[in-house]
């Protein structure tokens, strides 16, 4: 008989499940993806004639996740033995069985074409695919299989702007056929250490949206802005643990310079100068008449070294500034944001600074690119800044 997986309580009868549909969401550390691989595997081990396909967004992104999570499972469940690994192609197969498993990116529209009637399929951050990406898959769910048929779904409850929310969430249970939704938060896996449900609960006071999403499994609001929780103070604090600046180019568009002054887990944020067609040695007068030091740290756009190094010559300690656009978004939402409430420009940006979205509305991870030179100087100061001090936590990214 073979060896039954190790199941959280939580999910047992989603094990159990025959239906068509099996919705898995859940907030960080619920153990939604580890389980999904739990169930497609004791499939593998235990029917016959399967043929699963493990779907994301990007195929790129499947080799460090659900391939790799799958691998985790064997490993942990003492299954080595009983399955064959191809890393090239990232699959697959069970020896005695002869079922297979094979992965791919919806980006992938070739090998999506030529799957050959899956029998199961997961969808891995499902919420990052179109209604259209979906409906292509459920078209091709139709494998002949003694047991039953069934697409997974696994995700965080970032937004409401989603195939997912629509087709499954906007009616009465009663009203849903062949779905079965389980929702579950990181209380439901003892397996989560105690410093990761401390800095959960952290984040009930930094980021209360993040909290409801992440720790809560409670659906984001129906919103793409990216800092919303900021609190407006009228002048900057006297006591302060560092005292520095970000700078974003621009002659077109608005040359921004921003004042970052950060205590423990605030940020302070203050807008020294936002103005456009500024040249070099102008940007040099207005930072001297603002009295920014020789010592200051002024993290600036790295695209400009011929306007870094002018400033360099002038006296200023100008730095260039680390680039990764959605790491550094990350890091500034660590923190819980103060802006003194003159800096007009820059709460204007805050305001209209939003997530891109694709042609059905749901997020993506790029920011638009329109109105935010302010927040890119904020961005380059906390992330060059305070980026190595504490490995920034990536949300959205982990089961």
């Amino acid at each position: 008989m073979p060896k039954e997986p190790d199941i959280l309580k939580a999910y047992k009868k989603a094990m159990t499940s025959p239906d068509r549909y099996l919705i898995l969401m859940g907030g960080a550390g619920s153990g939604k993806s580890y389980f999904a691989a739990q169930k497609i595997l004791q499939r593998m081990r235990t029917e016959d004639g399967h043929r699963f396909v493990v779907v994301r967004k990007i195929a790129r992104t499947i080799r460090n996740s659900v391939y790799q999570q799958m691998k985790d499972v064997i490993h942990n469940e003492g299954w080595e033995e009983e399955f064959k690994f191809s890393e090239s192609r990232l699959e697959i197969e069970h020896k005695e069985k002869g079922n297979t498993l094979i992965t791919t990116g919806v980006d992938d529209p070739e090998k999506l074409k030529s799957l050959a009637q899956p029998t199961g399929i997961w969808i891995e951050e499902a919420t990052e695919l179109s209604a259209r990406d979906f409906r292509q898959l459920d078209l091709r769910l139709r494998g002949e299989t003694v047991d039953y048929l069934q697409i997974i779904f696994s995700f965080n409850p970032i937004s409401k702007k989603n195939f997912i929310y629509k087709q499954f969430f906007t009616r009465e249970p009663e009203e849903l056929k062949n779905t079965y939704i389980s929702i579950t938060d990181h209380t439901h896996n003892d397996k989560v250490g105690q410093s990761f449900r401390d800095m959960l609960a952290e984040m009930e006071h930094l980021d209360p949206e993040y909290y409801k999403i992440y720790a809560l499994a409670q659906w984001g609001e129906n919103s793409n802005a990216i800092i919303y929780n900021y609190k407006l103070i009228s002048k900057m604090p006297e006591m302060l643990d560092e005292v520095l600046y970000g700078l974003d180019f621009g002659f077109n568009n608005p040359c921004a310079l921003i004042r970052v002054g950060y205590y423990e887990k605030d940020i302070y944020l203050e807008e020294v100068f936002y103005k456009r067609k500024l040249t070099t040695p102008q940007i040099v007068e207005l930072m001297n008449t603002r009295q920014i030091g020789e010592t200051d740290y002024i993290y600036a756009d790295s695209a400009n070294p011929d306007k870094i190094k002018e400033l360099q010559q002038a006296g200023f300690n100008v730095k260039e500034a680390q680039k990764s656009v959605f790491n550094g978004i990350n890091k500034v939402k660590e923190f819980q944001i103060h802006v003194v409430q003159n800096s007009l420009n820059l709460l204007n940006e805050l305001d209209n600074y939003v997530w891109k979205t694709d042609h059905d509305g749901n997020l993506l991870d790029d920011p638009e690119k329109h109105n935010d030179h302010a927040c890119d100087a904020i961005r380059y100061a906390i992330y060059s800044h305070l980026g190595k001090r504490k490995q920034s936590v990536i949300w959205g990214h982990s089961g």
